[in-house]
């Protein structure tokens, strides 16, 4: 049984390396470790450095599991005096030490897929990666203005727990039309159905309901 040390900016761990069952990376520069029957552990480094901590105490621990062979030890010459005993049997060979096969790569969990697309006429349900779930812009109808439109930065709210986050307009807000909010950075989590909020402050200036959206171009 080997014991590594593993840092968490609440403490240290003292983790069996073979009770290690998965790795997956967080947030800040720290590293998810799955234990085997245990709570996940939240761990200082990226998850090359865990990871390479991991093997490394694997490999200590087959190191001294190994079985060791000493050199037979050469029996102490008799005194002239005495009779000189009978020379021993030379001893049987030993056979080499097989050196233990190195560990089996930790296994990392797969990176998680969303749903990015519907097709109902060949009912295919499509997944792929976060990042595929980026948007650039969303198209609002049915658009209203409360009050004439400030000379200040104006903010939109896509989703009823997000914050609202820097838009520029594109088209006039108000009266039914159509227009486009076109966000500042990358938003993710926007749909059609969805209500868009739009802010100048903490003032709501108007909305809109979203259409359509543009995929952030790859």
């Amino acid at each position: 049984m080997k014991f590594i040390k593993l840092e968490s900016r609440g403490g240290n761990y003292l983790v069996v390396a073979s009770n290690v069952a998965w790795l997956r990376t967080a947030e800040n520069g720290q590293t998810n470790v799955g234990i085997v029957g245990g709570q996940p552990l939240l761990v200082v480094g990226t998850i090359e450095e865990v990871a390479e901590k991991i093997l490394a105490g694997l490999a200590e621990a087959h190191a001294e599991a190994a079985p060791s062979h000493a050199a037979p030890v050469a029996a102490p010459v008799a005194q002239a005096l005495t009779p000189a005993p009978a020379p021993e049997p030379e001893p049987a060979p030993q056979p080499a030490a097989v050196a233990p096969p190195p560990p089996a790569p930790l296994a990392l969990e797969p990176e998680p897929l969303y749903v990015i697309g519907l097709d109902a006429p060949s009912r295919e349900v499509r997944v792929g990666p976060k990042r595929m779930l980026a948007v650039s812009a969303a198209h609002l109808t049915e658009t209203n203005r409360i009050g004439r439109l400030p000379d200040a930065p104006l903010t939109a709210k896509v989703r009823s727990l997000a914050k609202p986050v820097p838009v520029t307009l594109e088209g006039p807000l108000g009266g039914g039309a159509a227009v486009t909010i076109r966000f500042a950075e990358p938003e993710f989590g926007v749909a059609p159905g969805q209500a868009a909020v739009i802010y100048a402050g903490e003032r709501v200036v108007g909305g809109g309901w979203i259409g359509s959206t543009e995929k952030v171009s790859a």
